[in-house]
Formats: C-alpha cells, structure tokens, sequence
C-alpha cells in the first residue's frame, strides 16, 4: 500500500485498508501520471491472509509497469487480466474498481470489473450509487471488455471507492454495516478526507464489537474543493 499519496490544491485524497488477518489482499494505490493526470485503483482478490497478500503483490507490480503506457481504466484492466490469465493469480481472481482523474478540473473516468458501485456525494447532501456496466473479475476470462463511464464532479463532491469488506462488516447479531448506512455516512462528510475515513473506521469498529472481521476493507475517497481552480 502507498505511504503518500498525492494531493492537489483542488483535490483531497485519502485511502485506508484493514486486513481480516496480520495482511490482506485488498489493494489501493493513487500513481501521478506523465502527463499530469492521476489513476488510482480498488482491487480485491478472492481469499485472505498471507497469500491473498503475496497475490495482490504481483498485481500492483503489473498496474505500476501500465504506468507509462497512458492507458485509459478499460485498457488497464484488460492488460491486469491477460497478466492473471497467463497464470498471474493462477485459481483466483480479483474484483477492481480502476479511475483516471484529469490533471485539471474533475473529469473521472472509471471502469469495473466486477467491484462494487462506485458512492458519489454532494455538496448540498444528497448522494447516490453510481452504477456502471463491468465486465467480469479480472481472472476469470480472457479478452474480457471493460466498458468506461465519465463523471464530472462538482465543487464539493466527495468519491468513494470501497471493497466489500466494508458494507458486509458484521455485529454479533449478524447484521451488515450494509449500503444505506455507508451512503448516509457519506452524504455528512467534513471537509477532511482523512479525517472522516478515520470516522467510518471507528464506527466499523463500535459497529462489530467483538466480533472478528470476516473480510479485508479498504476505502479510497476523492474530496473536491474549489481552491485552486482555474
């Protein structure tokens, strides 16, 4: 996972993750692009502990040599899938969310192969689940597809990309922390994007109790602001 990752006077980037275990197999990484734009990625691979870790290690070395081929979300995913396809994750496959955010302005664009819907929230509170159509796990088969959408975020817009560990955390009556409560926690959102992924961490953990994580979780969040705008 990156120690730093980077940050822009108009864009705020924070990213947590929690193993299940002493290490996970969930992955997220933000990498500054040539040209000035950034492409940032969710991914989960199917198990946990120390080889759902070893695993996720060969796919963030393959996204960071995709680097500086300027490809577009699709694109990468389909490279990530033809690198597992000749035996990358050999009897695994992984679930990714890939984003590439324009170096001015807030153009995202974004593709899935079969992560979790991507959060959007809004300055005047509302927010929403933003669907998009994905093509299978990376893994699974080759010369996979993967459609993109583009999003145009506004002045204080937030983002989020999550694994699923985090909505299907569990209490000890076996009730998820689930979608609604995840988007209501959204829609409240400070200024702060490391600030309130600390928050929904610490409510995971008076949501849970006692009771052991069934999953790894990571959550990468965009927080837009109009300093710095041209």
């Amino acid at each position: 996972l990156p120690a730093v990752l980077p940050q822009r006077p108009d864009l705020e980037i924070a990213g947590r993750s929690l193993p299940a275990q002493v290490v996970g197999g969930d992955y997220f990484d933000v990498i500054e692009l040539p040209g000035g734009d950034l492409l940032a990625i969710v991914a989960d691979v199917s198990g946990k502990g120390i080889q759902a870790a070893i695993r996720m290690s060969g796919l963030q070395a393959m996204t960071h040599s995709l680097v500086y081929q300027d490809l577009q979300p699709g694109a990468v995913l389909a490279r990530l899938n033809e690198y597992l396809g000749r035996g990358g994750l050999r009897g695994h496959f992984v679930t990714a969310c890939v984003l590439r955010i324009s170096g001015r302005g807030w153009r995202v664009r974004l593709a899935s192969a079969g992560h979790e819907a991507v959060l959007l929230a809004h300055a005047d509170g509302s927010s929403e689940s933003v669907e998009q159509q994905g093509g299978l796990p990376l893994g699974l088969r080759a010369d996979q597809q993967y459609p993109e959408l583009e999003l145009q975020l506004a002045t204080g817009d937030r983002l989020l990309v999550y694994t699923d560990g985090l909505t299907d955390t569990r209490n000890r009556a076996g009730e998820h922390f689930g979608l609604a409560r995840l988007q209501a926690r959204l829609a409240e959102a400070g200024p702060s994007a490391a600030a309130w992924l600390d928050s929904l961490l610490a409510e995971l953990e008076r949501h849970r109790g006692e009771t052991p994580w069934s999953d790894d979780l990571t959550a990468l969040l965009l927080n837009t602001h109009a300093e710095g705008m041209a």
